[in-house]
């Protein structure tokens, strides 16, 4: 599902941008002339996210490339979680926050 929605040229262009790359680096020198060719948001972004998917797409396919690069962002994004919360902890010095109050469904069992 991840890979579908950026394969789909209208949701994502980076990936489709990435799967024409045959030279990266004449790619990259002509990379202000290609521009108006190219699809989508993609025309008006830097080089690093469709680079980012040329990686995947030639160490994976441009199948499984579109998979593997979208779950890796989106474990990268996740790792986020963990980080927010020890520096939050950090910076204000308070111990986790507990609940004192019992939980409803607790009094009912014996």
């Amino acid at each position: 599902m991840v890979g579908e929605r950026i394969r789909h040229p209208d949701i994502t262009s980076y990936h489709t941008e990435a799967a024409r790359i045959d030279d990266v680096s004449d790619w990259l020198d002509h990379y202000d002339e290609r521009l108006p060719q190219m699809i989508g948001h993609t025309q008006t972004h830097p080089p690093g996210p469709i680079l980012y998917y040329m990686f995947w797409n030639r160490w994976f396919g441009p199948e499984a490339g579109a998979d593997a690069g979208g779950l890796f962002l989106a474990l990268l994004g996740g790792l986020a979680i963990p980080l927010v919360y020890i520096t939050a902890k950090r910076a204000t010095g308070k111990p986790t926050a507990r609940s004192r109050r019992r939980w409803p469904g607790r009094r009912f069992r014996r």
